[in-house]
């Protein structure tokens, strides 16, 4: 094989090393100089050209037959590399290759030798699109001397050439409409009004297609030149008029020819080829519209001038039975049904487009309006509407014969044009304007919501809960439907349950529930509102059906899809009951509950509809403990917590159902655990008889025995029901009421994480073998911080016994802070129970007792996690930052007492609690600051008093390299980000107030200093969610110079600003560079955020105006050659920011601009592009 040729098949075959080759040889150019005195440069066009003569000497010479290897897979990567290459325009071709000259200046090339190469680089560019045109735009170049086979031919068999492939034949045409949009707007008018709308009789349909389809994608790149939109709204009506439409309309003629198949193959199939060649158009089509903001009724109104009923040929492609014609029909509608202004007015593009096809100029044009374009362009709509709901609802019956025929593809994309044209036509059907009230459509719809296939359902029910207001009487005829697709997919063999495979219904288990949850609850939902006592009876009794005495397991699904109906309009019964009582439909749901009240035997053998049940009690738990009928909460209760009583012996591993139990998302557990949580919070009172107290005390010591049991409960279940039982202890009429049923619901829990703590240090269980034990011992630990912060939250009157139950057990949770807090998970569960243990309040020596341990705790688990633990440090500071949040107002009090008093202690409770809690963070900090970055280890002070940032430079100096300032642990760094930021939020004088390091001078070696240094360097890293929380806490932390409260000392201002000021320029530039697509997305708000604040903390309008052009003036912001993008960006910021007259959401949004403008692919520029314009257009400054 040819050397080529051999390249592309090692690409095509995955190989690294020829891809990598077609990588460089498509982005760069190298200069052969192995005769000086003739140097050559190589390049993408170079390859190409090569590549091309060697594919035309293979397919024409004498040797090769049908067996030789085909090349059609080489063409179409052949065709895609140099798509990529001519997206590069001329200038900047030039321009790579200058760079190549310049970079091998040893060598002995003048001016003209490096003319002469720029010239012959043109010319092989002009070459290769020559030879592309005539092998895309004449057929007769496509030659193979190889004889067919006796089958029909067609461009994968033997006998056509390569370049005869349709795939490769729009590859080629994609090249020259990349070529002619990267050249500049009048290239491509160049292009179409002197080669292609002239010609459009003579050249192939199927090409001049192609090319209106892929100048449109290529316009619609980020890096197309400006003026190219503009130029292809100047030709829609020659394009769309004189090549798209005729040539759709041509292909979609029962008679004609087959529209110039290529390779000269008589035996090609015309149907198929006519119906590729009308797809192409409607994708040519919708693409153009999509690039021009070319309306619905501005086509119509361009083919009106050809005498073409446009509607009619559209309607005319529904008919069609290919699937790609089919599609791009679909494709298109969804384009042109969907582009309506949110606004009464037209756009400027659209105002634009409406111009150039009415051919007058700008001041004639004045007179029209954009509400006026608007209010005639929604009048022709809704006459276009009308005559689609029309042919769309002829397309039933012929959806009925696709079905029968499986031909899923036609009825998905006949139900997808339904849909686009009922969503569009909804408020004239509504309202009249649009007459006959779209029977036809509705049913088309309807047939499709009974299509087998879930995808084709889908499509239609998203439209059909829209049109459902249309008809009173409609929800009589849709819910039948929406209650059969609620019914899981499943088989029954011998009476086993189980999930059938997605082969039924085109989805698997867990689409189908995600196809439920999206999908149909909303239809479901429509139904509800439109006919509440329908949708009520009709369920109720399916339910009483389900659940009578002769059911078997076989109607266990049906029950299940039953109750999910009912579950899916819960939210809607419970919000509207609150006002209106009759929509409670207390008869009905007293009903239901009565019917599963007998507990079919089924129902324990479908692990789906157990879970059903349990969901359906959860979502009408208001309902239920409302009262409202007579026995229903104990019946509700008693149901789910036998469901949450079973889970120890339930679907055993032996039997079938099991299978069903694992595929499911959420177990018939949980949700009996969370149904008892809502039962038992929204009315404790009723369960605090000692009969109900007992069965509910046998639930939770049942619960202990299923985690015997792996896989069965989960840790969020067992914290669910220990919520709900916190509550029902609360609601015990006095303290020595709850004392002791509170302890004895609290001992298996001390006794289990005692015996695993026992456990787990014995010397018998290996490092390796410890995980269960540790999982355990956190589970236990959370279960006690449940305890402690749902009774605490629930009783709001007398001794709290939980102080006790924690006494009792703080003996192991030292010992497990000792011995475990570097695991996460114990370590995440002692930081849980730590928060819920910090006092609501700060007033009494037992307040900062309680504070004092928590601190000791948190201190063993700083200690025993030797530095090396992030995930123990994190806890520690989330612990803080929860003491901080709560009583931040009062330590920031108390240090404001002390500047006042000149620095003289007063000895306060809120004092003892800043010391309490400044030992701990300096602690924490101090423990892992070897690891956080040099801002935190360096001597106090840097070289002349300059921030990292604006040193980073001078290596020379002997100062630290933003490298080298890099931590190894952005984890434990961002978590003090964290902490720091709500100090800053909740507290700034206390912040003000730290020292670097425990016996430190505050005065010399602030923590602010450092931490601010740090978070200036860390914007920089590739952590994102360090790089949120360092942005974060600068924002808050400058946000305090802006603050007039009665609260704020300016002495907390000064120091602020000692440490920000020197470093607000280099900031500035460092966020306008993330902008420039360094930041992840979710960085930049805060990002955004920051700059208006730092902006709006300057002391004067020069410094605003400083920082501004220090952000600006960085070769990372590539938006415009010229300065007209940057002085926009500058006046806004200016304004915005600076002045203070825009919100900071409009920085936010000019941050979010600059962001995807700057999201390109390879070497593709923005700089000189129609989107850079619109950027620029879009925040200049008002006249």
């Amino acid at each position: 094989m040819d050397p080529a040729l051999d390249i592309l098949n090692h690409a095509l075959a995955g190989e690294p090393g020829a891809l990598a080759f077609l990588e460089r040889t498509s982005s760069l150019y190298i200069l052969d100089a192995t005769v000086p005195l003739k140097p050559k440069t190589y390049g993408g066009w170079n390859f190409i050209h090569q590549a091309l003569n060697e594919v035309e000497r293979q397919e024409s010479s004498p040797h090769v037959s049908a067996s030789s290897p085909q090349l059609n897979g080489h063409v179409q990567l052949l065709a895609t590399l140099a798509k990529r290459v001519a997206r590069r325009s001329p200038v900047a071709d030039r321009q790579l290759v200058t760079t190549c000259i310049e970079n091998a200046s040893s060598l002995p090339i003048d001016g003209s030798a490096a003319q002469s190469l720029l010239e012959l680089n043109a010319e092989i560019r002009e070459i290769v699109m020559g030879r592309i045109a005539a092998l895309a735009f004449d057929f007769s170049f496509h030659k193979n001397n190889s004889k067919p086979t006796p089958i029909e031919r067609n461009p994968s068999n033997g006998g056509v050439s390569a370049f005869s492939d349709p795939v490769a034949i729009e590859y080629m045409c994609a090249v020259l409409s990349a070529n002619a949009v990267s050249t500049g707007p009048k290239a491509v008018q160049h292009f179409l009004m002197t080669w292609i709308v002239p010609s459009v009789n003579t050249l192939p349909p199927f090409s001049v297609a192609c090319v209106t389809l892929h100048i449109a994608v290529e316009s619609l790149r980020k890096g197309a030149p400006v003026g190219t939109k503009d130029m292809l709204q100047r030709l829609s009506r020659h394009v769309v008029g004189i090549a798209l439409i005729p040539v759709l309309e041509a292909s979609m003629a029962e008679e004609g020819e087959a529209g110039g198949a290529p390779g000269n193959n008589d035996g090609l199939n015309r149907t198929a080829w006519k119906n590729r060649v009308a797809s192409m158009a409607l994708r040519g089509l919708e693409r153009w519209c999509k690039a021009t903001d070319l309306s619905l009724p501005q086509v119509k109104h361009i083919c009106s001038k050809l005498q073409t009923n446009y509607v009619g040929v559209i309607s005319d492609a529904m008919y069609s039975d290919s699937p790609l014609v089919i599609d791009a029909m679909a494709e298109l509608l969804e384009l042109a049904l969907t582009a309506t202004p949110s606004e009464q007015r037209a756009s400027k593009d659209r105002m634009t487009q409406a111009r150039y096809i009415m051919e007058v100029d700008e001041e004639s044009f004045r007179q029209i309006s954009p509400e006026d374009l608007f209010r005639i362009e929604s009048k022709e709509t809704d006459v276009i509407l009308g005559e689609l709901v029309s042919a769309v609802g002829l397309q039933r019956f012929r959806f009925v014969e696709r079905q029968n025929l499986g031909d899923l593809e036609v009825c998905r994309n006949l139900t997808r044009i339904a849909a686009s044209v009922g969503s569009a036509a909804l408020n004239g059907l509504m309202s009249g304007v649009i007459q006959g009230g779209g029977a036809g459509l509705l049913d088309l719809l309807m047939k499709a919501a009974g299509h087998p296939s879930v995808n084709v359902c889908a499509i239609a029910l998203e439209v059909l809960a829209l049109l459902v207001p249309l008809d009173p009487n409609f929800p009589v005829r849709l819910l039948p439907t929406l209650q059969h697709r609620a019914i899981v997919p499943h088989t029954l063999e011998n009476s086993i349950p189980s999930i059938v495979a997605s082969s039924v219904c085109g989805v698997d288990f867990h689409e189908f529930e995600s196809f439920r949850e999206k999908v149909l609850t909303d239809a479901l939902i429509a139904c509800y509102r439109q006919n509440p006592a329908f949708y009520m009876d009709s369920c109720t009794s399916a339910i009483e059906e389900f659940c009578s005495a002769d059911a078997t397991v076989a109607v266990s699904f049906q029950l299940e899809a039953a109750l999910y109906c009912l579950s899916s309009i819960a939210l809607v019964t419970n919000r509207a009951s609150t006002t209106t009582p009759e929509l409670r439909h207390d008869s009905q749901l007293g009903r239901c509950t009565a019917a599963l009240a007998k507990k079919p035997i089924f129902i324990t053998a479908n692990p789906l509809t157990l879970a059903q049940l349990n969901r359906f009690i959860g979502k009408f738990g208001p309902w239920f403990a409302g009262r409202y009928v007579d026995g229903v909460l104990d019946i509700a209760a008693e149901l789910s917590l036998s469901t949450f009583s079973i889970a120890e012996s339930a679907f055993s591993e032996e039997e079938p159902a099991r299978l069903i139990l694992q595929e499911m998302p959420v177990s018939p557990f949980s949700e009996a655990a969370n149904a008892m949580r809502i039962l038992l919070t929204r009315q404790p009172s009723h369960f605090i008889s000692q009969q109900a107290m007992a069965a509910l005390g046998g639930g939770w010591e049942a619960s202990y025995k299923a985690c015997n049991r792996p896989g069965t409960l989960t840790l969020e279940d067992r914290l669910n029901f220990c919520t709900g039982m916190c509550h029902v202890f609360a609601a015990l009429p006095t303290p020595e009421h709850r004392a002791k049923p509170y302890r004895a619901f609290a001992l298996p829990t001390l006794q289990c994480l005692r015996a695993m703590l026992t456990t787990a240090t014995s010397n018998g269980v290996t490092n390796g073998h410890l995980a269960p034990y540790l999982a355990r011992i956190a589970g236990e630990i959370k279960i006690l911080a449940t305890m402690i912060s749902n009774f605490h939250a629930a009783s709001s009157t007398g001794k709290n016994p939980s102080i006790e139950l924690l006494r009792e057990a703080w003996p192991s949770l030292l010992i497990g802070a000792e011995a475990f807090s570097g695991d996460r998970e114990v370590s995440e569960a002692l930081s849980t129970l730590l928060i819920a243990c910090i006092p609501e309040r700060m007033e009494t020596a037992e307040d900062i007792g309680v504070l004092r341990e928590v601190s000791t705790l948190a201190s063993i688990i700083v200690n025993t996690s030797s530095g090396n633990q992030d995930e123990a440090l994190s806890a520690v500071l989330d612990v803080i930052s929860q003491v901080i949040a709560v009583h931040g107002a009062s330590i920031d009090n108390a240090i404001n007492t002390i500047l006042d008093n000149n620095g003289v202690s007063q000895s306060s409770i809120s004092e003892d609690a800043g010391r309490c809690i400044e030992s701990l963070l300096l602690k924490t900090i101090g423990a892992t600051k070897d690891k956080l970055g040099a801002a935190w280890t360096r001597p106090k002070e840097q070289g002349q008093g300059q921030t990292a940032v604006e040193s980073k430079s001078r290596g020379s100096s002997g100062e630290l390299s933003l490298q080298d300032q890099k931590p190894t642990s952005t984890s434990a760094l961002s978590s003090i980000f964290n902490v720091l930021e709500t100090i800053a939020r909740c507290c700034p004088a206390f912040l003000t107030h730290l020292p670097a390091a425990s016996g430190k001078d505050q005065e010399t070696d602030r923590l602010l200093h450092r931490a601010m240094e740090s978070a200036i360097s860390s914007v920089t890293e590739t952590d994102v969610d360090l790089v949120r929380n360092a942005l974060l806490f600068l924002k808050s932390t400058v946000e305090v110079l802006g603050r007039e409260d009665e609260n704020m000392r300016l002495v907390v201002k000064q120091i602020i600003e000692s440490s920000f000021q020197p470093s607000r320029r280099s900031l500035s530039a460092l966020l306008l560079e993330g902008a420039c697509g360094g930041f992840h997305p979710t960085s930049l708000d805060p990002a955004a955020s920051l700059l208006y604040v730092t902006l709006r903390s300057c002391n004067n309008p020069e410094d605003a105006k400083a920082c501004i052009e220090a952000a600006l003036n960085q070769d990372c912001f590539r938006l415009g050659d010229g300065e007209e993008a940057k002085r926009s960006v500058a006046l806004y910021m200016e304004r915005g920011a600076a002045r203070g007259e825009l919100p900071v959401a409009k920085l936010m949004e000019l941050f979010d601009d600059i962001w995807a403008l700057h999201q390109t692919e390879g070497q593709e520029s923005v700089s000189n592009s129609d989107v850079a314009a619109s950027f620029a257009r879009k925040y200049a400054p008002s006249p």
